[in-house]
């Protein structure tokens, strides 16, 4: 049993709307150790923070996010009653809001048919975590693993993760060849004996999707490295209870 497996807020606090600025502050106070958020670029290639490549189902406006601007992006409010002046949060702003934060999981949600144009807009991300001195903290994710490999091609000593939903064979040699440092299973994708083999190769396991007690239990006691979920209290708890130190 790992009982250093650290806790992630999934898209910021709930208490406030995803991928906002006051969901990441507060989840900045909380008692979690690391955020996980979701990055895409607008038109003018400017990373912003939100989680659908449509900004129908968080905001009041329409669109894909790659086909508008900054500027028209941010005209538009975040569906909230509480926090009706917040828009679209940029990249820069919210790791600012995060600093100091021990891991934000930064996922890319870049899936161009044209590989060229992911392959340009990781460097564009990677190039604002590398202008803010957030390497250390930041741990870049994707289901795009070219993207990822990308980065690794840019920079060896970035932090990295293949995010992937159904079970792979013998997944940390795959992580192991890209030379990246972690693997995001979903949750039910990962087992006691896939998670030992990948700490005896060095790579680390970050689950997702586990929100009932549970499963986030089980996921304590197979030893991952750390639990993305909107259930950070339930996780919290249950940690403390087999014995966190």
């Amino acid at each position: 049993m790992n009982t250093n497996t650290r806790i992630l807020y999934h898209r910021g606090d709930g208490m406030a709307p995803e991928n906002s600025l006051p969901a990441f502050e507060k989840a900045r106070l909380g008692g979690g150790e690391g955020v996980e958020l979701d990055v895409q670029l607008t038109s003018d290639e400017i990373p912003v923070v939100i989680h659908d490549l449509t900004v129908e189902r968080t905001t009041d406006g329409t669109g894909r996010v790659e086909n508008l601007t900054l500027a028209e992006l941010q005209e538009m409010k975040l569906k909230s009653e509480e926090y009706q002046d917040q828009t679209v949060p940029t990249l820069r702003s919210v790791l600012e809001v995060l600093s100091g934060v021990e891991l934000i999981n930064l996922e890319l949600k870049f899936f161009s048919q044209n590989m060229e144009t992911n392959y340009r807009w990781s460097e564009v991300v990677a190039e604002v975590v590398d202008d803010m001195e957030m390497k250390d903290s930041v741990l870049f994710s994707s289901y795009n693993h070219y993207c990822i490999k990308r980065i690794v091609d840019i920079d060896s000593g970035a932090r990295t993760g293949l995010i992937y939903r159904a079970a792979l064979y013998e997944p940390w040699e795959y992580a192991s060849n890209l030379g990246v440092e972690a693997l995001h299973p979903y949750h039910m994708s990962t087992n006691r004996d896939m998670v030992e083999s990948c700490h005896n190769h060095g790579i680390k396991v970050i689950a997702y999707g586990a929100e009932e007690q549970d499963a986030i239990r089980r996921l304590l006691q197979i030893g991952v490295d750390a639990i993305i979920t909107e259930s950070v209290n339930n996780a919290l708890k249950e940690r403390e209870k087999i014995g966190y130190s």
